[in-house]
């Protein structure tokens, strides 16, 4: 496979995409159901011959907490893929992974990549009512992600002093930074 055939591919996967309903920016497909904003990460590795794809999904008001507390808050009148490939945007929880090996003709392949992409959403809305309940009852690995996303899950239930714990126990580790401060301190300060 070549940058020719990269490029092609990623055309055929887009008109798919917004066969079924979804939008891509950036190479990133997205869309928004309810509450969720759902997004797939398609990465052709040329040299394997394959495409690794994650699928990942947040909760819309994960951005709006995530922008209030970064003082960004105009953000919230920008674009709606911006939440799909934006730089200061809420973490994603990830629900599912795969590989497809790449092969002819493209439009088979793309349309695997949507039926796995529809299937993850449909399989963890089956089993998940409610995303910051299950966040916050299946913590993550620890990782700066996993803790800023259990934070919001935290917020969005109400319950303030448990996404402070969590601030403070990861006070001055943070990676989003804005105006020298980080998310956990604008966090703290936020919600004092």
């Amino acid at each position: 496979m070549d940058k020719t055939d990269e490029k092609e591919l990623e055309a055929v996967i887009k008109t798919a995409a917004k066969e079924h309903g979804f939008k891509m920016v950036s190479g990133i497909i997205w869309s928004i159901d309810s509450d969720l904003f759902n997004r797939c990460s398609p990465s052709i590795r040329r040299k394997q011959g394959n495409i690794y794809y994650n699928v990942e999904v947040k909760k819309l008001v994960y951005d709006e907490l995530f922008w209030d507390i970064m003082d960004m808050s105009d953000n919230r009148n920008a674009r709606v893929s911006l939440r799909a490939n934006g730089a200061f945007v809420s973490p994603s929880l990830e629900i599912s992974q795969g590989v497809l090996d790449v092969g002819e003709p493209f439009d088979e392949l793309a349309e695997e990549l949507i039926s796995c992409l529809i299937k993850s959403l449909a399989d963890f809305r089956a089993t998940v009512d409610n995303l910051s309940q299950h966040i916050v009852e299946n913590p993550g690995d620890g990782y700066f992600r996993d803790t800023v996303l259990e934070s919001l899950a935290y917020l969005d239930l109400g319950d303030i002093d448990s996404a402070k714990q969590i601030a403070r126990d990861h006070f001055g580790k943070g990676r989003f930074v804005n105006g020298r401060k980080d998310f956990f301190e604008r966090l703290l300060e936020l919600y004092c």
